[in-house]
This record gives structure tokens, C-alpha cells and sequence, in this order.
């Protein structure tokens, strides 16, 4: 039984990496090597490429671009029509 639960254990740290809570320190090269290996041979057996290095190479991507990519679209719309608003209040002024 405990064997079981290290194995589990291992995956469950690997899950942890996923939080975008920890994307900052992901960022700062502070993801160790070894990890998202448990969950890379569970992956292996889907996609070849889905090794613990590229796992690693492709987390640290997404955690560099995680503040873009989290705005959703309504966001993303506010931020628009904010911007408009600033030209339109530029135009009239001038």
C-alpha cells in the first residue's frame, strides 16, 4: 500500500506544477529536473513527445505567457473599449 501511494504521491507533485500559482517561481527556472516525469510516462503511452523534458520546456512556455493568455474575451473587450474611449476623448480635444 504505501508503495502505491509514493507512486500516486509522485503523480499528484507533478499535478501540483500545474497550478498557475506556481508559474512565477516556473518562470524563474525554479522547476526542478525529474519533475512532470511521473506524468510524462503516463503520457508516453499517447503521445511519444510527451517526454518530462518537453513537458518541462512546454510548462515553462505557458507560465511566460500565462498573464496573456488567462484575460478571457470580455477582458479583453473592456480593455478595447478603453482604449477607444482615450482616442475618442484625444479627438475631440485636439
Amino acid at each position: 500500500m504505501d508503495r502505491r501511494f509514493l507512486t500516486i504521491g509522485k503523480l499528484y507533485a507533478d499535478f501540483s506544477c500545474l497550478d498557475p500559482k506556481r508559474f512565477p517561481d516556473i518562470c524563474n527556472n525554479k522547476l526542478q529536473y525529474g519533475e512532470l516525469d511521473e506524468l510524462s510516462r503516463h503520457l508516453l503511452k499517447f503521445d511519444e513527445r510527451a517526454t518530462g523534458e518537453n513537458l518541462r520546456i512546454e510548462l515553462k512556455n505557458l507560465s511566460l505567457n500565462w498573464d496573456k493568455l488567462k484575460t478571457t474575451e470580455l477582458e479583453d473587450y473592456k480593455i478595447f473599449m478603453e482604449r477607444m474611449k482615450v482616442k475618442k476623448v484625444k479627438k475631440v480635444t485636439v
